[in-house]
């Protein structure tokens, strides 16, 4: 096969099936396949678990059968070239592939095609059960990204984002991160973890696009406008079952600016302890919120902010502990950092030595509760 592409058209390409590549190995996983079709090329790549591809603009010269180059040895190639180059890439009966460029020419070695694990016969016979704007499923899994257990040996079944219902179910132990997303009830797609990121990149390379969601008993994929298909081998445990009450009220709640709250914590966090999570919160006086830390000197170091809006369910809540609530502030941090409006809505419950705070962001048409678990301490 002979192509001509642009270094733009094969870069765009690129940055979507790169996401899917293997970091390391002398195997096929660590290297992209450029396969004709329909009188087109599309180049394709997987790491084991994930699996892309993606069409590339290019003009075919020869026809010819597929070939593989190392993922590593195009990208140092395209940084050698400027914006504006073009390629040609021919490969022949051997394992031979010669790419000629304007900077010179150069050659690589394929792999046997024919190993590479090609997914077209789980794709044609999965079923869709959405179809969704990419940016909405990117903003869920992002989110769920960030409240993800990471200790498979010990509880596999947490190490997942599950859709069940029309909802996005995940949590580390420390946090349960939910999400509401309008027009995926009919969907049940378990993302592993350590996917995530590849999931959301794949998405936000689709933009405000609709993809398609497509299932089956061996694999997700996530289908763009434009032909490129992100799939993922469905990981074995299911995500446990979780009755959660979106209607409860809680004790009390604050209004606070999100940034005032951001820097508040940066500020304190620059006197603590780098291993010291613990932040405490609490109210003294209407119209305040006070938090602190502990210097990495163990004296207390302190900033009160103002309420825009607070409140309480009864008088007969439990009253929250004098000192503040112990909580972390990575935790409170990744919320907020995320969160869609400039103001923030802490809404704290106790319940025995214990308690968590819940927040709310609504986006349109979809809906994040995300619920903190106050810290266990001494």
């Amino acid at each position: 096969m002979k192509i001509l592409l642009a270094k733009r058209d094969l870069d765009a390409t690129l940055k979507i099936v790169s996401n899917t590549v293997a970091p390391g190995g002398g195997d096929i996983s660590t290297h992209y396949l450029f396969r004709p079709k329909d009188g087109k090329v599309e180049v394709l790549s997987y790491s084991g678990r994930t699996f892309s591809s993606c069409p590339v603009v290019a003009t075919v010269e020869e026809a010819g059968k597929s070939f593989t180059v190392e993922a590593k040895r195009i990208a140092y190639l395209m940084e050698a070239l400027s914006d504006d180059s073009t390629l040609t890439i021919t490969s022949g009966e051997s394992n031979e592939i010669l790419v000629s460029t304007g900077r010179g020419k150069n050659v690589f070695a394929s792999l046997d095609p024919d190993l590479f694990p090609y997914w077209d016969e789980v794709l044609a016979g999965a079923t869709k059960t959405a179809t969704i704007p990419a940016n909405r499923l990117h903003d869920a899994l992002n989110h769920a990204k960030s409240f993800v257990y990471d200790q498979e040996q010990k509880a596999p079944h947490l190490c997942v984002a599950e859709f069940r219902g029309g909802c996005l179910y995940s949590t580390d132990q420390m946090a349960v991160a939910l999400s509401k997303i309008a027009g995926m009830e009919g969907s049940s797609i378990r993302v592993f973890g350590k996917d995530l990121g590849s999931a959301s990149s794949f998405l936000a390379s689709c933009k405000e696009t609709e993809v398609e969601v497509l299932e089956s008993d061996r694999a997700l994929f996530f289908k763009g406008s434009d032909g490129a298909v992100y799939g993922e081998s469905k990981f074995g445990s299911r995500f446990p079952d979780i009755a959660v009450d979106w209607t409860v009220e809680d004790d009390y709640w604050w209004d606070l600016p999100k940034s005032d709250v951001l820097a508040s914590i940066r500020f304190l966090a620059a006197g603590a302890r780098w291993d010291d999570t613990l932040l405490r919160m609490g109210s003294t006086k209407a119209g305040e919120v006070f938090l602190s830390m502990a210097s990495a000197q163990g004296k207390p170091i302190s900033l009160s902010l103002k309420t825009l809006g607070e409140g309480k369910k009864s008088d007969d809540v439990p009253d929250l502990p004098d000192g503040g609530f112990p909580i972390s502030h990575v935790y409170i941090s990744k919320v907020l950092e995320g969160h869609s409006s400039d103001t923030v809505r802490f809404s704290v419950s106790k319940k025995g030595k214990g308690g968590w705070v819940r927040f709310r962001d609504v986006r349109g048409s979809d809906t994040y509760l995300t619920t903190v678990a106050w810290m266990k301490v001494a």
